[in-house]
């Protein structure tokens, strides 16, 4: 996935992560749009406004983007850039809360093994922190594209998204206030 490793390396602070992202979302749009490079420009022109998320769970709205721009309506791409606006900033904090509930439990459990002296407490913070960040971020991604606004509209109605933000927020402030 192009979108996990890249994604704020061309950092800056006027567009933040939209360099990482056109260049993620490239190979999907040249083969959405037959490779052509006028049309590309101008689509790149809107992708490249200010985009910042929590970087986990920008695969989640990478998917949906693509998902998108492949029905190649005029104004999908106008779409696309609204919803990826629309939703930075909800998944940014569910992400935020997320990561901190579970780099404690599972850095908790690696320290018993490392205050016993086993090198098997950093294997595990590793293996499992990575097994965790790499899961959401590439099953995120699938799960929306296949799915496409489906998700995000059912999410949205049933009011998901800030329910989830709260429930993580409070777990992770439980996990630090119990470390």
């Amino acid at each position: 996935n192009r979108y996990i490793f890249p994604r704020q390396s061309p950092f800056n602070y006027e567009t933040m992560q939209s360099g990482g992202w056109v260049y993620s979302i490239h190979p999907a749009m040249e083969k959405i749009y037959d490779g052509d490079a006028d049309l590309l420009a101008e689509k790149y022109k809107d992708h490249f406004k200010f985009y910042n998320t929590h970087p986990w769970m920008g695969n989640i709205i990478l998917g949906a983007c693509i998902a998108i721009e492949s029905t190649k309506d005029p104004d999908a791409t106008k779409q696309a850039v609204e919803m990826r606006t629309a939703l930075m900033g909800p998944l940014a904090g569910i992400g935020d809360s997320l990561r901190a509930t579970v780099e404690a439990i599972i850095g908790a459990l690696a320290a018993g093994f490392a205050m016993n002296g086993s090198i098997f407490g950093a294997i595990l913070f590793f293996v499992l922190g990575n097994a965790y960040y790499f899961g959401i971020s590439y099953f995120g991604f699938f799960y929306t594209y296949k799915n496409g606004m489906k998700v995000i509209r059912d999410m949205n109605k049933s009011g998901i998204l800030d329910r989830l933000m709260e429930s993580a927020t409070i777990l992770g402030m439980t996990a630090v206030g119990a470390l």
